[in-house]
């Protein structure tokens, strides 16, 4: 069998631009990251197996990260190690931490892809109140009223989305 260095090499492609080696081989669907199978029934990252393999031994309570924030990239030059604290500080340096917990929740109008206004959302949840027809018909007319799915509408209704108002 190759070597470690001779199948990240082989199973790599180098993009012109970034300067990144990009993983030809299995990338896992869930997470985006390489694998490559590093011995018999032992299967690695790959950016963590280029690591081992070009730079050596990785302590076990370091991570691989990327300068490059590439997830398939394996170009050794691309990639450091560091604590898990190092690494979020990495990933919120460059804005790439997703949003956990209530008070870091990108919510109502500073989620990217908002609908409606708080104002609407109050409005809404008013005229519930306030309805005169069936909460089927309700869900209908007010989806088209505001050019949003119906499902959306019985989310802010039942507190499901914008629960904080």
């Amino acid at each position: 069998m190759a070597s470690l260095i001779e199948r990240i090499e082989a199973n790599s492609i180098p993009e012109p631009n970034s300067g990144c080696w990009l993983w030809l081989k299995y990338v896992m669907p869930t997470t985006g990251y390489g694998q490559v199978t590093v011995s018999a029934g032992y299967v690695e990252l790959a950016h963590r197996a280029a690591f081992l393999a070009f730079r050596g031994g990785i302590p076990d309570d370091m991570f691989v990260c990327h300068k490059c924030d590439n997830r398939v990239c394996v170009n050794p030059e691309h990639l450091f190690l560091g604590t898990h604290a190092d690494n979020m500080a990495d990933m919120d340096r460059k804005g790439r931490r997703r949003a956990v917990g209530p008070e870091k929740a990108l919510r109502g109008t500073k989620h990217p892809h908002h609908k409606l206004s708080a104002e609407q959302v109050l409005a809404l949840r008013e005229r519930w109140l306030e309805r005169k027809v069936s909460g089927r018909i309700f869900f209908q007319e007010e989806a088209e009223e505001l050019q949003v799915s119906e499902s959306l509408v019985k989310k802010i209704i039942y507190r499901k989305n914008w629960s904080w108002l």
